[in-house]
This record gives C-alpha cells, sequence and structure tokens, in this order.
C-alpha cells in the first residue's frame, strides 16, 4: 500500500473504534469498571529482539481467546490495538 492509502485505512480503522466506543457509550447502563472497558496508550522502549519477544507473547495469549465461540455468559469485547513506533525525541 501506498503512504496515502496506509493513512486512508489508518482513519477507517479509527472511525470504526470511535463506532464502536459511541455504541457503549449509548447504552442505557454502562459501567466502564463492570464492563471491562478501558483506552490506554503505553510508550514502551523495545530492541528489534524485544518487540518480537513482545509479539509472540501477544499472540500467544489472545490467539486461543479468538477462537470462542457465542455462548450464555459471554460478551463479545472489541480488543483493538496500534503499535507504531514513536518519535526518537527522548535521549537514550
Amino acid at each position: 500500500m501506498t503512504r496515502d492509502e496506509h493513512r486512508q485505512a489508518f482513519l477507517a480503522f479509527v472511525a470504526g473504534l470511535i463506532g464502536d466506543a459511541d455504541r457503549y457509550l449509548a447504552r442505557e447502563k454502562i459501567d466502564p469498571l463492570r464492563d471491562g472497558a478501558s483506552y490506554n496508550v503505553a510508550g514502551m522502549w523495545l530492541d528489534e529482539a524485544e518487540l518480537m519477544e513482545f509479539l509472540r507473547d501477544l499472540v500467544r495469549v489472545v490467539q486461543p481467546r479468538l477462537a470462542n465461540p457465542p455462548k450464555p455468559g459471554r460478551t463479545r469485547r472489541i480488543f483493538a490495538t496500534v503499535l507504531l513506533p514513536g518519535a526518537e525525541s527522548e535521549s537514550v
């Protein structure tokens, strides 16, 4: 994809997240703590090997749960991630 195609795809991704958040917040009774609703940003300093280890760990934890079928007692959860290189402004 070109840079502009990546930009458009990312904007569509973010728009989808905003839509999901709007649908949640429009519910009559919400309790973010009970519902497990959260969002955050975390900066990590990782070399290439640490990044690969992090990604492998993340897949190992998330992948089995993606196979869970709907059933009574389960709530569909939206899990979204964005992993981008940050600015190199902080000195090492």
